[in-house]
């Protein structure tokens, strides 16, 4: 929200004039039991163990869900890397080995091309 209750008058109507200009894109978030359950526990674990004022489902940030799914590829990737032997893996190996897969994330298949890119 633009406007604070510690600013001056003054200073909320500028920060209302340069909010007029903002436009806000979010990924539309799939509705499944998967995902709601996932968004259910975000807003719980911030509120109890973060001291976070209670918030809904619809107001947690999608960089949550892609924090996610990115730690979740890093793990299947170490986990990979040390499978083959590596026993003091470096970034490179870990990479590498994240690339290339289709994984079941929180909001559907992700894919990571040959090229390290996310496809959606």
């Amino acid at each position: 929200m633009w406007e604070r209750s510690d600013d001056s008058e003054k200073e909320n109507r500028i920060a209302m004039e340069a909010f007029t200009a903002l436009i806000r894109v979010t990924p539309k978030m799939p509705k499944t039991n998967e995902i709601n359950s996932f968004l259910t526990d975000v807003v719980q674990i911030a509120h109890n163990e973060l001291d976070t004022p209670t918030y809904s489902r619809d107001e947690v940030s999608t960089y949550v869900t892609a924090f996610y799914e990115a730690l979740h590829l890093y793990a299947l990737g170490l986990n990979d890397t040390l499978s083959a032997g590596h026993r003091n893996p470096n970034g490179t190996q870990i990479t590498r080995s994240m690339w290339g897969r289709t994984f079941s994330g929180i909001a559907g298949d992700v894919t990571i091309d040959a090229n390290g890119d996310r496809l959606v």
